[in-house]
């Protein structure tokens, strides 16, 4: 059923984004109705409907013991002991997640994006899924990244660094985000285009190369090093882990859309001033990828994590096609692919055949 209402929120957003121009003072409701109902369809999810619903419903009627053997941030233990003294529905405590990760993404949408409802698609089609509905302590930290990259793009450091210590609070991978700190906003010269556009064929060669060497050193890195150990065992939260294919078909989509977006820079340049930040930001995504395939939730998680500035990216997609309608067509399509790859009550793909999307 889940899937079902995320497809026709889907439909209907994506109808809208072609009468936005039309809508005046009604964005505003529209965008807060859009909002909302996501959050209800992350907040009443089935429990089952992924596999982490399951292991969160199992840590939340443990009364967050000590010996239901997984690691939580604090913020988790209070918010779940918080939600405990209304209720002992698990539900309570998704809610509570999808309020604040959906709301902090909406409003970054607006900050990072001219359009109103060409974000909103892209991350109905797949991140929503994967991050609100599932991770949904990496959701907040998502958030908050988001959040921090308008002060990134500004030189205002300091308060780009407090978002992610706020986003750390939810979740303590916020330390894989130091490299952001070293990124500008200025437009990619041409050998500068070149430099990022080569992390992918390098993240690549070291994948067969030195992937060992570099897991190696992150494994000295305080948390970093403890999440790797916790992946190298095999399972994480009793969840046995499978192999990572680097050759996916989506990820291969993914590595096409990013260079199409890094040959037209100039044209998307014009309409949103972050996409220098944000390219790097997911060129550091397509680099890590396939070096840290070695241990496949890593990989996927510290890519993902990453890849939330493509919401926005892949938005930018309707600059580089006109008229307006044919490119917002376009991100349309693409969204819908990625749709394809994010629902987990839907038993076969629509494209490239069944099986793991990684």
């Amino acid at each position: 059923m889940q899937g079902v209402i995320v497809i026709l929120i889907f439909i209907i957003t994506s109808l809208i984004v072609f009468l936005e121009k039309y809508l005046g003072r009604y964005k505003l409701p529209i965008y807060v109705f859009l909002g909302l109902s996501l959050i209800l369809v992350a907040g009443f999810r089935e429990i089952g409907v992924d596999a982490d619903s399951l292991v969160y419903e199992n840590i939340y009627n443990s009364n967050m013991s000590a010996d239901n053997g997984v690691e939580m941030e604090f913020s988790f233990s209070l918010l779940a002991s918080i939600m405990h003294l209304f209720t002992d529905d698990v539900h309570g405590l998704f809610l509570l997640y999808a309020i604040l990760g959906i709301t902090l993404k909406f409003i970054a949408f607006r900050n990072l994006s001219v359009s109103w409802f060409m974000p909103v698609i892209v991350f109905i089609s797949y991140y929503f899924e994967y991050h609100d509905c599932m991770e949904i302590r990496t959701s907040i930290l998502s958030a908050f990244m988001l959040l921090a990259i308008k002060p990134l793009a500004e030189g205002k450091k300091l308060y780009a660094l407090l978002l992610i210590i706020m986003g750390g609070f939810f979740h303590y991978s916020a330390i894989m985000l130091i490299p952001l700190f070293f990124l500008s906003n200025k437009p990619m010269s041409i050998r500068q285009k070149i430099f990022w556009g080569l992390c992918v064929p390098v993240g690549y060669l070291l994948h067969f190369g030195g992937s060992s060497l570099i897991l190696n050193v992150s494994s000295n890195i305080p948390y970093i090093g403890e999440r790797i150990e916790t992946y190298q065992n095999g399972a994480i939260w009793n969840i046995l882990q499978g192999d990572l294919n680097i050759f996916a078909p989506l990820h291969l989509f993914m590595i096409m859309l990013f260079y199409y977006l890094l040959f037209f820079q100039d044209v998307i340049i014009e309409n949103n001033k972050y996409y220098p930040i944000m390219m790097k930001i997911c060129a550091i995504g397509m680099f890590a990828f396939p070096v840290l395939s070695i241990v496949p939730v890593f990989a996927q998680r510290v890519s993902m994590q990453y890849f939330v500035v493509n919401i926005i990216l892949y938005a930018t997609l309707q600059y580089t096609l006109k008229p307006k309608w044919v490119g917002a067509l376009f991100v349309i399509a693409v969204s819908f692919v990625l749709l394809n790859y994010s629902l987990p009550e839907i038993g076969t793909h629509i494209f490239w055949g069944g099986g793991d999307a990684n």
